[in-house]
C-alpha cells in the first residue's frame, strides 16, 4: 500500500529535478534510466520466460540473456554516474564564469 505513494513521489521528484538540469546531464540521466530499466525489467522478464519455455533448465539462451541483462544494468548505472559528473561539472563551470 505504501509503494504507490512512494512511486508517485519519486516520479514527481524526478520530473522536477530533470526540468532544472542542463541539457547534457538531462540526456545522460534519461538515457541511463532507460537503459538500466530495459535490462532490469525487459530483459529480466524475457530471461524468465525463456527459462520457463525451456523447462526450468539452465541453457545457453538463459546465460546469454543473463549477461545481456547485467551488461545493460552496468551501462545504465555508468550513464547515471556520468550524468552526476556532468551536472557537477556544469555547476562548477557556471560558478567560475559568474565570478569572473
Amino acid at each position: 500500500m505504501l509503494g504507490v505513494p512512494v512511486a508517485v513521489g519519486a516520479v514527481v521528484f524526478l520530473v522536477v529535478m530533470i526540468r532544472g538540469m542542463p541539457r547534457l546531464p538531462r540526456i545522460l540521466l534519461l538515457t541511463g534510466l532507460g537503459v538500466f530499466f530495459t535490462g532490469a525489467v525487459g530483459v529480466e522478464v524475457t530471461q524468465v520466460l525463456t527459462m520457463d519455455y525451456i523447462g526450468g533448465q539452465y541453457s545457453w539462451p538463459h546465460f546469454a540473456l543473463w549477461h545481456i541483462e547485467e551488461l545493460l544494468e552496468k551501462l545504465g548505472s555508468s550513464l547515471l554516474v556520468a550524468a552526476a559528473v556532468a551536472a557537477v561539472h556544469d555547476g562548477m563551470i557556471g560558478q567560475r564564469t559568474r565570478e569572473d
